[in-house]
């Protein structure tokens, strides 16, 4: 028997912290400036180390600058659970997983730079970090609120009839499901030397979305 998971309301990121701790601010202010709610870790109730990070950040309704919490800036409540699955979270976990990889070379090229040695990558070290960045861009705020829909009705971006006739092709019923398995194609993609996933992934994706993606992963290489 299929069991599936219970899904609480998430805040997913699209930058991952581990890259806008990069650009904490210069001056932090002591924990007691947080109030209780904010001392709260976002999604699970548990207190919040004294040592989050702010960042500055421009208040566009004020025109001024503020602090604001990195484990707050730069997500949405609910970008991408899946609940067709039996894991509504399945996508969240993948990322949570390519986001883990991608820190570690990060780390290691900079711990590299700071030495003032020369870096070297594998392929399969330049195609994560390619890839990551490539998600950090599809899934942001406003893809999010571009596909969001639950059918093609609501749509209005300009190529809604090349969307509409592949969502009849493939059998979708909604503009998210397409942005959702999308994700979940490029995230699943193992690539090689053989260049034998660019055929593949062309047959598992919007082909304006595939074509956006090998351009990103195969630009300058």
């Amino acid at each position: 028997m299929n069991k599936y998971i219970l899904y609480k309301a998430e805040y997913h990121r699209f930058i991952p912290r581990f890259l806008l701790r990069q650009f904490a601010a210069a001056e932090q202010p002591p924990p007691l400036h947080l109030t209780r709610r904010q001392r709260r870790r976002p999604g699970n109730g548990r207190p919040q180390a004294q040592s989050s990070n702010f960042i500055n950040a421009i208040d566009l309704t004020r025109n001024v600058l503020i602090q604001v919490l990195v484990s707050r800036e730069f997500g949405l409540v609910d970008m991408y659970p899946d609940r067709g699955y039996q894991n509504p979270r399945h996508i969240e976990d993948d990322l949570g997983r390519l986001e883990d990889r991608a820190a570690r070379i990060i780390r290691r090229s900079s711990d590299t730079f700071k030495a003032d040695r020369a870096l070297e990558l594998t392929r399969y070290e330049r195609d994560t970090l390619r890839k990551s960045l490539f998600l950090m861009k599809y899934r942001n705020s406003t893809l999010c609120d571009r596909y969001n829909y639950d059918s093609i009705t609501a749509y209005d971006s300009n190529d809604k009839h090349r969307l509409e006739s592949y969502m009849r092709e493939k059998g979708f019923k909604s503009s998210r499901d397409v942005w959702y398995t999308n994700l979940k194609a490029f995230l699943d993609l193992e690539m090689g030397p053989d260049m034998l996933w660019i055929s593949k992934v062309h047959g598992q994706a919007f082909p304006e979305h595939v074509m956006m993606f090998i351009t990103h992963m195969q630009f300058n290489s």
